[in-house]
């Protein structure tokens, strides 16, 4: 199986996630996590539309549509998740952490485009940090409390062990992803990106446990 191809299923596995969502949370569209299952369905549209570009080799516009909407949108809606689950006073650390991935994004955005090749490799190295940090508060929050007689039927836990994962085991992969980008071909390169699809295939599994163990009853 190829890399391309590989890459190509992952967007599926974020349908088969946001499907599945969807089905169990139907009833309780109030909740983040019905939600969180259209923003998987965002995302499957937006990758849809990526291949689409890449197809007609029409990669400026698959690399502004990322640059720009899909990966502030993911850092977003991880963002707002956060501030949902974890407890009071660290609902201003997930706030500010918003606001500084922002301020990075736009610096790469607007000073540095013509000097990265893909992606705003700081922001998200700095992204992915966060998101490791707010995973780790929350466990250590589950283990005080008494939800961790439960917590398999708790979707924020499977929601922050599929992004501490996730993150954690891209962040090389993330943080080189612009020097990568004219050796695509190189052995290191190369190895990365099929850890970054299996993490992917990973992470989306995760959602979609999630979705059905934390069923509403």
């Amino acid at each position: 199986m190829t890399t391309e191809f590989a890459t190509d299923l992952v967007r599926y596995f974020e349908l088969l996630a946001g499907l599945t969502g969807i089905v169990c949370y139907y009833k309780k569209q109030q909740s983040i996590w019905f939600w969180f299952a259209i923003f998987l369905l965002c995302l499957f549209g937006f990758e849809s539309l990526g291949h689409w570009f890449g197809t007609h080799k029409l990669y400026k516009y698959n690399t502004i549509m990322y640059k720009w909407i899909v990966v502030p949108l993911i850092f977003l809606v991880y963002h707002l998740c956060y501030n949902r689950i974890l407890v009071k006073k660290y609902k201003p650390a997930v706030i500010v952490s918003f606001c500084i991935f922002t301020i990075l994004a736009l610096f790469e955005n607007l000073m540095l485009a013509g000097k990265h090749y893909y992606s705003i490799s700081f922001a998200i190295s700095y992204g992915s940090i966060a998101i490791s940090f707010f995973s780790l508060v929350y466990f250590f929050q589950l283990v005080k409390s008494d939800d961790i007689l439960y917590f398999k039927k708790l979707m924020p836990f499977w929601f922050c062990l599929a992004l501490l994962l996730f993150w954690v085991g891209s962040l090389p992969d993330l943080f080189f992803i612009n020097s990568f980008g004219n050796n695509v071909k190189t052995t290191l390169a190369i190895a990365y990106r099929w850890i970054f699809i299996i993490l992917n295939y990973i992470m989306y599994l995760l959602f979609t446990i999630g979705f059905i163990c934390s069923k509403p009853k």
